[in-house]
């Protein structure tokens, strides 16, 4: 019997997941999608809406396409979207079967030759032992071997299915490459059928849920080291050969970010490259940059959604703008210029893997009835085992949502493709620390190991203006500044004007209808920020109203990069003490100002500081003891933070299929603006290194991460506090180093399976072949090159393995930061390391000082010229 009592995802919370069997939602909550030109920061902290503000869509000229499913699934979700309500009301569940047996990423990584699905069915699907992240070994869908396997894993699939009752036309898609599963819609009989099946691991639902760079490179030093690193010529040979992957609202592939180069031409795809262009009316072709375009919508269809042609189009191609901006940041072309605004140059763009391939898996669409781009888990689980199979190096997913009590075990494709040497990226989302999120303790998601996890900071450029008030205090904050608004326009406090129906509390935050417009028109509006409401929002509830500039005041002390603009509306952020001041001189009588024309840009402000929405963690309070397979404060996330604050990006053109001659760009903030350049870090490594496994890329970005700002003091927090490993992970990423760690802490196969093995033996007994016997592994003793304990009491060892990718023989020496409450051994506190070897460690922790919550420190191995950190947070609890 296999139970999903466990691992049942409760409706009330949303998290980052690719297949974490909900829908996922992306994670930048900063902003909406610009009008071609601009976006406006900051979308709600906790409604994480992606709304659409890119005018009237051509009509759809494209008919739906079958993805990779077969013809009776195409005609399943075709009939599925026949039944929808014409409301688009949600409805036909929606599930994930994961089945026993290894997938075709495992089962090579196992070293076997075929294999069946597993399970009770017969044969033997592989096991873990022995199972290794290998670098290179890509799958090659012609290969007999491969080719026999997936015949076996979809034969265990239609065996399972008929069992149940499942015809085919209900099965939307069979995971055969990162997972061995199927997603089909299933009536209540038919799910305990299957959960009573022995050849099913669990059974969960795919649940919808509402959606939510040009200083970059240089602040991240990439001109001095990662882009020269191969000999090349600055960045005009940095990535190129590998692949990363995009999973996302899809791409405009007619931006100069992804066109072909006349001077410096791409060449063939790598030989290991099967994926395709799924082209349509709209979407008529791909590049020699922009190798691969797909899109995923049976899920969505087969959830009772509606396909909504006048806000999208039935293609790869972007409707919101997000997906576009994630892949120029991952790998837009070098040289792109972005032009001027207000006289003021806006700098030259460059991917941070500029001359690597790209390849869009699209899997957002937009709904009626949530009035939004929603996601099905469904449909991103076969984005990711289709990109596997196509060959991707790297997998980037800007995906995001509310953190709940999920399990590992809803992220066991991220392990396969792990196995299969992609580096998987994603983000941390949105939810931010207290106060933003004050009922929650944590808001981190994406927190499985299997994959990177990345929160924002800022950087160090600010677009600054200024504000004159009427009694001549000049005040200065962030934004572009009001183009010929004149002198001494009238100033007014969105508070003194609600509209019929509202109330000061309501309109202070400028809630889109909430301001009585007869008193917004021609003047200068001052909002609260927060509130629930958008700064998108503000500037529309403004603009409605034919006020001439909005004003954000109130801006958390992180925030100060802020920058506004909606549209041709000015705007303009301020924060302490400037805000206080404003507001102070809205009490005199006719309170006026004049705001500065343009903006001034400067390079030298503090950083990297915590982005105030980026999600922390731990998983849970301390004083809660997790139930079995669901999630502990043993392993810390985020594992890397990077820049996520308010960076110019590739944006959507206006006709499909048109050439582009000037690149429209967008002003974006979230984590899904750190994650695709964590992903084109990871594909540089990958270009440098090829015979790194992906945990040993994951581990040289976060051991030679730095926790020092700028100004050579620790990072701080939004509200000047500092950063502690929960909210920064590792710490802040730097490419100068990534290349030469000197020490790397590697993951098998056997060690993942060993750690699922520690929060649900019978759930991972049942992953892998009959016959392996898996020892549990506690979460805190995971290889990770971070170190986290949720609970010691009286002492606790915790064992690590490093291997030394040195060039030469090296002695290291361990020096400790000991946690406060505790005190810190480390055995051996000193080894000798030759190239390709390994040495285990173990470090003791003993309770001297009981706490109820984490206290930090960290483990630093140096050999004069390395430095390999690891960040440590313990409780400890009791003597």
């Amino acid at each position: 019997m296999a139970s999903t009592n466990s691992l049942r995802r409760t409706r009330r919370h949303r998290r980052d997941a690719a297949g974490d069997k909900g829908v996922t939602s992306l994670t930048r909550t900063r902003h909406a999608a610009p009008h071609a030109l601009l976006l406006l920061p900051f979308l709600p902290l906790l409604l994480l809406s992606l709304v659409l503000s890119h005018g009237i869509r051509p009509a759809v000229s494209a008919r739906p396409a079958t993805l990779s499913q077969s013809g009776a699934a195409a005609a399943a979700a075709a009939a599925a979207a026949r039944r929808a309500l014409a409301a688009d009301t949600p409805g036909n569940p929606v599930y994930i079967v994961r089945l026993k047996g290894n997938s075709v990423a495992a089962e090579i990584a196992a070293g076997n030759n075929g294999g069946n699905g597993g399970g009770n069915g017969g044969g033997n699907g592989g096991g873990a032992n022995g199972r290794n992240a290998r670098r290179r070994e890509k799958i090659d869908r012609k290969s007999p071997r491969v080719q026999d396997h997936v015949r076996r894993v979809k034969a265990q699939h239609a065996r399972v299915a008929s069992g149940a009752g499942v015809p085919d036309s209900d099965v939307l898609y069979n995971y055969v490459y990162s997972s061995n599963g199927l997603a089909a819609r299933l009536s209540a009989q038919q799910k305990r059928a299957l959960e009573a099946d022995p050849e099913v691991a669990y059974v969960q639902e795919s649940e919808v849920r509402k959606v939510e760079m040009t200083h970059t490179p240089t602040f991240l030093n990439l001109p001095n080291s990662l882009w020269k690193a191969n000999q090349a010529a600055a960045w005009t040979a940095a990535g190129a050969g590998t692949v990363i992957g995009i999973v996302d609202t899809g791409i405009w592939p007619e931006h100069p970010s992804f066109q072909d180069q006349a001077t410096n031409p791409y060449p063939d795809p790598p030989a290991t490259w099967t994926g395709k262009c799924q082209t349509t009316t709209d979407f008529p072709k791909c590049t020699r940059k922009l190798i691969g375009a797909q899109y995923f919508i049976a899920g969505f269809l087969a959830a009772g959604l509606t396909y909504y042609a006048p806000k999208d189009w039935l293609s790869p191609r972007d409707s919101s703008g997000h997906g576009t901006w994630c892949a120029g940041a991952a790998a837009g072309n070098g040289g792109v210029s972005f032009g001027t605004l207000n006289n003021a140059s806006l700098g030259t763009a460059y991917g941070v893997a500029p001359r690597a391939f790209l390849a869009m898996y699209r899997v957002a669409w937009y709904s009626a009835y949530y009035g939004d781009q929603v996601i099905l888990d469904a449909d991103v689980m076969a984005a990711v085992d289709t990109a596997v199979a196509d060959g991707v190096d790297v997998l980037s997913l800007s995906l995001g949502g509310m953190v709940s009590t999920d399990t590992y075990f809803g992220d066991l494709e991220y392990l396969d493709a792990h196995l299969a040497g992609v580096v998987v990226v994603k983000a941390a989302c949105n939810y931010g620390p207290p106060p933003y999120s004050a009922s929650l303790y944590r808001t981190i998601a994406n927190f499985s190991p299997f994959f990177l996890t990345v929160g924002a900071s800022s950087t160090s450029r600010r677009y600054n203006a200024s504000l004159t008030l009427g009694n001549g205090t000049v005040l200065y904050g962030n934004g572009f500044g009001g183009a010929n608004m004149g002198a001494n326009t009238p100033l007014i406090d969105a508070a003194k004007i609600p509209a019929a129906g509202y109330n000061a509390s309501t309109a202070k935050y400028c809630k889109y209808g909430s301001l009585n417009t007869t008193w917004v028109a021609w003047r200068m509006v001052v909002c609260l920020y927060g509130g629930g409401v958008s700064e998108r929002e503000k500037a529309a509830e403004v603009q409605r109203g034919k006020g001439l500039a909005v004003l954000i005041v109130n801006v958390m002390p992180a925030d100060d990069a802020t920058v506004t603009r909606y549209g041709t509306l000015p705007a303009m952020s301020l924060f302490p003490p400037n805000d206080v001041i404003l507001q102070d001189y809205l009490l005199s009588a006719s309170p006026t100002g004049t705001m500065s024309y343009g903006f001034t840009t400067s390079t030298t402000g503090t950083a990297p500081a915590m982005a105030s929405f980026s999600s922390i963690g731990p998983l849970t309070l301390p004083t809660i003891i997790p139930a079995p397979s669901f999630p502990t404060n043993d392993i810390l996330k985020p594992d890397i933070i990077a820049p996520g604050y308010y960076l110019w990006g590739a944006a959507l053109g206006t006709t499909p299929g048109a050439a582009m001659s000037a690149a429209t760009k967008a002003l974006l903030s979230g984590t899904s603006m750190a994650t695709p350049q964590i992903a084109g870090i990871a594909a540089l490594i990958m270009q440098n290194r090829t015979d790194w496994t992906p945990s040993q890329v994951m581990s040289a970005i976060m051991t030679t991460a730095t926790v020092k700002n700028n100004k050579n003091a620790g990072i701080k927090n939004y509200n000047n506090s500092g950063a502690t490993p929960w909210q920064m992970g590792a710490g802040h990423v730097d490419a100068s180093k990534v290349l030469d760690p000197g020490l790397t802490y590697n993951l098998t196969g056997q060690d993942f399976y060993s750690f699922l093995a520690g929060q649900n033996l019978t759930v991972a007994q049942g992953l892998v072949a009959e016959g392996t016997v898996l020892t549990p592994t506690p979460a805190y003793n995971l290889n990770r090159p971070t170190i986290s304990v949720g609970r010691i009491i009286g002492n606790r060892t915790i064992t690590r393995t490093v291997t030394s990718v040195g060039a030469v023989v090296a002695t290291y020496n361990a020096t400790v930061v000991t946690p406060t409450g505790v005190t810190t051994v480390v055995t051996p506190p000193t080894f000798t390391i030759a190239p390709g070897e390994s040495v285990t460690f173990n470090v003791t922790f003993t309770v001297v000082t009981a706490y109820s919550n984490f206290r930090f420190g960290s483990l630093t191995w140096k050999d004069g010229k390395h430095v390999v950190a690891s960040q440590i947070a313990v409780v400890p609890w009791s003597l």
